[in-house]
């Protein structure tokens, strides 16, 4: 069972890696403009899937989703039960880190 969930762990921190990667949707991200929904970096290993999740289940479409340069510790996978048309954007490569344990890098995003 512990296998089972550390596998859906990472599918769920790599496809947000790629969504923040490669996810670029709408005008927003395209004009430069700025985030609708900013998620700070929590400054501690606190568990930010929560915050995320909802970020990303709140936001109309066209929207930014914005992630600082710090490390996410997702203690849970995120699942969106709407459907998201927005734009998930990180701070850039190596600065903007996803990850599912407290200590080491499980995926880095680009801008």
């Amino acid at each position: 069972m512990k296998k089972n969930r550390a596998t859906h762990m990472i599918i769920a921190v790599l496809l947000i890696a790629s969504f923040i990667a490669f996810g670029s949707y709408g005008d927003a991200v395209a004009n430069n403009q700025p985030p609708n929904h900013l998620i700070p970096c929590p400054n501690a290993e606190v568990d930010s899937s929560g915050v995320i999740q909802e970020a990303l289940r709140t936001a109309e479409p066209g929207e930014t989703v914005s992630l600082e340069a710090c490390a996410y510790y997702l203690a849970a996978a995120i699942v969106v039960d709407t459907a998201f048309h927005g734009a998930l954007r990180g701070a850039g490569k190596d600065r903007t880190i996803l990850t599912d344990q407290l200590s080491g890098t499980a995926a880095t995003a680009r801008p």
